[in-house]
């Protein structure tokens, strides 16, 4: 015999409760564990076809039995395809008619067809402006109709539809507005790209009349695209009330904010500086400004010229005093602008200059001389050398970036770091250039256009934020507004506490124009100001607009403020701030399996569709083609797809992409996508669905639903079989811990709870005890348990409906309903589960003694593991020194059996005292079943590995400059992983005196 022995087992803990991350990593990994296993079940049931058909003797019978296999699976391939040829055939709105038996495999394509468009014909996405019920609104962070939604959209939408689908089923009147944005510059780049790839024209050849009606075709196409990805999410939104950023509503609505603002002397027009680019000509957001790091000089690749671009240097060059006696140096990171500059400016307390104060300078260039003046708060005697220039501000750029007028003839029209370089070897000339040097820098680059960022003086429109912001600050220092998570806020202090005000105004052609005429002084015919509006003045306004603001509409009084706002937190300055609600809650940005931000150049951008349907490589390679990529750009994105998605991706569905999503959905971490863990998800609905096959067959098609507290009656929960005490408190304990986790935005503690209990619980235990009582004679045991099996069934599945929508529609459709009452048409206007309604209360003795079973069950499971019983299977016996779980035991043998598959449980009769400190020793009889000596073999080689692992990684933290200089947390690594190693060589070197033993036994024999 082997025996394993354990000391006494740690009491049962609720995972999900007191560690919601590390169970939904537990949650995600078993998925994955579950996808693995299922693909090896896939190669061992083919091998064995393959081995069924090679022992067959004779050409013939190997042919029939090839035949048969065959012949076996293109049967079940024309269910799936009869499957979805019914559901597919379902008239638009009507309600899908479920073939009259559960298919033996789960099939996205036909479980996630009709329903949703039923569920829109029922009106179970509207809301009622008359109701009574308590109102939860929001509405959809507006998309821009550039393109595709992303799978950082599918993100957003998921929790949001999670947590509309949820408040709904808790009896809220939900309001969920959609909506897409116009998104000025983003559009016209996007279309002035298309314009030139197929015209070979500007949008100034082109017009700006046919240019504006160039945008519209894009916004109508791009804008249904989003719309249908949208609706493939499974989005529960109010279709009734979508909305447009330029739609008569909404414009009407910015031409009020825009009057009313003025009014109030909030926005008002002024020459400030702006972010400035030259390749689109206009000004840009912060936002649209991503910064790089240069620790020095650096060549940076620039739109428009074919040589690099150095920058991250500081020039220094000598202005010649007037009347000859010397020179004053003056250092610069643009060198270019000194043919603007009008004077020199030092510090008075400087000692260098002190006997320059009022003298003048002779511009080398130009020949103007520029006065020295001092200024104390201007000039940093510790930066460059303390003299600065260019005060009176002559600006020397075209709106395009080339040299004006200003400038000095021979520069005019030159590119301005052509003109940089120019100037540089001018002064070189000249013998006034004096060196060049690092200057560690942080270079603006536009993200739409990728062109250098120009700080210019330009008259613009602008909003005065500061009284906004003082009380957009204390609203949530007084609680009116709330930021989730927590950690958030102090990004929102930080800008708003820091706030500038904000320039509202573009130099763009489409789409909204100020509402800003100009006036002349004189005679005068009015003509409208061709800048337009910063994109998000707009969609700051979408909350309310869509509601019909400025006008007191029903809408507006019942659904504003919003209950919500949800989005990504790298726009809680740009959007959020600028709006009004109740909650914020912040989400995760979704970045690819190594953590890279999302980029079509790194082919790592995700359409949520394809992972819902499934494309090949080659097809995905298509969807780069008449995109707005340059070639080379286009040949690194398929390189960055062959190294992401080898294989393409697999159809993995809806349901299990937004289980993903959420289950990654860790407050304040990013989320870093691996398609793998989708595909996991979807491996896990196959699990579900057979779940539910598995109980529908055995309750029988003429089942009618009873609690267990009706069966049991006066005789009270005693009478109640154990399995189904513990698998009901379970329950209680899921539903508790999913409706806490829900209240407080733990998205991924909420997955892990019900993914907990599906998996772990329901079908990995429930399921597995309750296949020998319902074979068996016992009448009133088949009652409870198939009492429990169906509670715990149609409960499991409201409780997953707002995470899985169309798989739990599907399932919980087929479900045999109760005598009492009418139930919901549909799953999601179902009530969602609350502790209140389930028939029994948390038994946590029950748990207790569930969780000890268990972990003798698997200790048993590694048992054998350590000697490689893959098939084997057996008997086991328990020996136990503590008289009440000895109890427990010996009226548990037949679920010991069962769980751990042996052919028999016993507990052993009280003799030999077990080793000091056991709580129990297991034994596995192993004459008969393995080759003794084959297995002390390899004990004996794993045993030197082990060993060798020891011994190299004591020797490397024995090293004096591995105590010195390793961080602590590898050191803490490095710990762990030495314990586990020796634990490991412990269980080796007990499982080889077992072998030792038994190879005795044997030639004793």
């Amino acid at each position: 015999m082997a025996d394993h022995t354990d000391a006494n087992p740690a009491p049962a803990v609720d995972a999900a409760a007191k560690d919601p991350e590390k169970a939904a990593k537990k949650a995600a990994k078993a998925a994955e564990k579950l996808a693995k296993k299922q693909k090896a079940l896939d190669r061992a049931a083919a091998a064995e076809a393959a081995k069924a058909a090679g022992a067959a003797s004779g050409g013939g019978r190997k042919a029939k039995a090839k035949e048969e296999a065959e012949a076996k699976r293109a049967a079940e391939a024309a269910e799936v395809e009869a499957w979805r040829a019914q559901a597919s055939s379902t008239a638009s709105g009507s309600k899908k008619a479920l073939p009259g038996f559960l298919p033996k495999g789960y099939d996205p394509k036909a479980v996630e067809s009709a329903w949703y468009d039923w569920w829109e014909a029922e009106g179970c996405f509207a809301a009622d402006t008359a109701s009574d019920k308590p109102t939860f609104s929001m509405v959809i962070p507006p998309p821009n109709v550039t393109g595709s939604l992303h799978i950082g959209h599918a993100l957003t939408l998921s929790i949001q539809d999670m947590l509309c689908r949820w408040r709904r089923m808790r009896g809220f009147n939900v309001c969920w507005v959609p909506g897409t944005d116009h998104a000025g510059i983003a559009t016209q780049v996007v279309v002035e790209k298309q314009v030139a790839r197929e015209t070979g024209q500007s949008r100034h050849d082109l017009g700006r009349e046919a240019f504006v009606d160039r945008v519209h075709a894009w916004v109508d196409r791009h804008g249904d695209r989003i719309l249908y990805q949208c609706r493939r999410l499974g989005a529960s939104l109010d279709w009734r009330r979508k909305a447009y950023t330029m739609d008569a509503k909404l414009s009407a609505a910015v031409l009020e904010a825009f009057l009313r603002l003025h009014a109030a002397g909030l926005i008002y027009r002024d020459h400030r500086l702006v972010n400035w680019d030259c390749r689109l000509k206009t000004a840009v957001s912060d936002i649209e400004v991503e910064y790089i790091e240069l620790a020095g000089r650096t060549p940076v690749a620039v739109p428009g010229y074919s040589d690099k671009v150095e920058f991250g240097a500081i020039t220094s060059f000598a202005y010649p005093l007037e009347d000859g006696s010397g020179e004053i140096v003056v250092a610069t990171t643009r060198p270019e602008t000194m043919l603007g500059d009008t004077a020199v400016a030092v510090h008075p307390e400087d000692p260098r200059y002190s006997a320059l104060h009022g003298k003048r300078v002779v511009h080398p260039i130009n020949g103007r001389l520029l006065p020295i003046i001092c200024d104390a708060e201007l000039v940093d005697m510790a930066f460059g050398t303390g003299a600065h220039h260019g005060l009176e501000f002559i600006n020397i750029l075209d709106d395009d970036g080339c040299i004006n007028g200003n400038g000095t003839g021979e520069f005019a029209g030159q590119p301005r770091f052509l003109a940089r370089r120019t100037v540089v070897d001018c002064l070189k000339d000249k013998g006034l250039f004096r060196g060049v040097a690092d200057n560690p820098m942080r270079l603006g680059i536009c993200s739409r256009s990728g062109d250098v960022i120009e700080p210019v003086l330009k008259p613009q429109w602008w909003v005065d934020c500061a009284g906004m912001a003082a009380s957009a600050c204390a609203a949530v220092r007084d609680g009116e507004l709330r930021i989730i998570p927590a950690e958030h806020e102090a990004t929102w202090f930080r800008w708003l506490e820091n706030i500038r005000d904000w320039c509202i105004s573009r130099q763009l052609w489409p789409p909204r124009a100020l509402a800003a005429e100009r006036f002349p002084g004189r005679a005068f015919t009015l003509t409208q100001d061709d800048d337009v509006l910063d994109t998000w003045f707009s969609s700051g306004l979408f909350p309310f607009s869509v509601h019909g603001w400025p006008s007191q509409t029903p809408d507006l009084a019942a659904f504003y403020p919003g209950s919500l706002l949800e989005t990504g937190h790298d726009i809680l300055f740009f959007w959020v701030a600028r709006m009004v609600m109740m909650d914020v809650y912040l989400h995760s940005i979704v970045r690819d399996a190594q953590g890279r931000k999302m980029s079509k150049s790194l082919g790592n951008v995700i359409d949520p569709v394809n992972v819902i349907e499934g494309i090949s490589l080659a097809e995905l390679h298509a969807t780069l083609e008449g995109g707005n990529l340059a070639a080379a750009e286009v040949e690194r994105a398929r390189e960055g797809q062959r190294q992401n998605f080898p294989d393409g991706i697999d159809e993995c569905g809806t349901d299990a992409l937004r289980f993903a999503l959420l289950a990654y959905s860790a407050q304040g971490r990013d989320v870093n996508l691996d398609i793998k863990r989708v595909v996991a998800y979807r491996h896990w609905c196959n699990k579900l669905w057979n779940a539910t096959r598995f109980a529908l067959l055995n309750l029988g098609d003429d089942y009618t639903p009873v609690s267990v507290a009706q069966l049991a009656g006066e005789r009270g929960a005693d009478a109640i079989p154990f399995a189904c005490r513990w698998l009901l408190s379970r329950l209680h304990a899921a539903v508790a811990e999913l409706n806490r986790a829900l209240e407080s935005y733990e998205f991924a503690a909420a997955t892990g709870a019900v993914y907990a209990f599906w998996q772990y619980e329901l079908c990995d235990v429930f399921i597995e005890l309750m296949k020998p009582v319902v074979a068996g004679d016992d009448e009133t045991a088949k009652a409870f348990t198939r009492a429990a099996l169906w509670t715990a069934l149609e409960t499991g599945l409201r409780a997953l409906h707002p995470f899985m929508p169309f798989v739990t529609e599907e399932l919980w459709q087929r479900l045999p309903r109760g005598a009492a009452g009418a139930p919901a048409t549909s799953i999601m206007v179902a009530d969602f589960p609350d502790v209140a309604q389930l028939p029994l209360q948390r038994d946590e003795a029950a748990e207790a003694d569930m969780a000890y079973l268990l972990t003798v069950v698997n200790r048993c499971r590694s048992l054998r593991a350590d000697y490689g019983l893959t098939r084997e299977r057996p008997p086991v016996a328990v020996a136990c020194a503590d008289a009440a779980r000895r109890a427990l035991l010996a009226r548990s043998t037949a679920e010991l059996a069962t769980l751990t598959t042996s052919g028999a449980a016993a507990l052993l009769a009280p003799g030999a005292a077990p080793p000091r400190g056991a709580g129990r020793r297991l034994y596995l009889e192993l004459a008969g079943v393995l080759d003794a000596g084959r297995e002390l073999q390899k004990l004996e080689k794993k045993e030197g590995e082990t060993a060798s692992r020891i011994e190299a990684l004591t020797a490397k933290m024995a090293l004096l400059s591995y105590q010195e200089r390793t961080p602590a947390e590898v050191k803490a690594a490095d710990e762990e992983r030495l314990a586990k190693a020796q634990a490991e060589l412990d269980a080796v070197l007990a499982a080889k005196e077992s072998m030792r033993t038994l190879l005795s036994s044997e030639d004793a024999a």
